[in-house]
């Protein structure tokens, strides 16, 4: 009987000493899952700002053809126009 109330006067002492330990845990798991959730909206707005530059880049390609366009057509309606 004794060796039993040693045993449990044991386990009460270790589970009053790991009781920060297992707080402490408990406080990084909820951390890391917020970062979880953090993250994954960081990698949401990445590809919605990735699907934009794609955007972006063919507008810009469309203003620069277009440009380009325009200075070709410049010199051609001078030779046009009656001065």
């Amino acid at each position: 009987m004794v060796d039993q109330e040693m045993l449990q006067a044991m386990r009460s002492i270790m589970q009053e000493e790991l009781k920060p330990v297992n707080e402490r845990l408990d406080r990084i798991e909820s951390d890391v899952h917020t970062l979880k959730t953090d993250m994954q909206a960081i990698k949401e707005d990445i590809s919605e700002l990735q699907e934009y530059a794609e955007e972006t880049h063919s507008a810009t390609n469309y203003v620069a053809e277009w440009v380009e366009n325009m200075a070709e057509a410049v010199p051609k309606l001078k030779i046009v126009q009656p001065k």
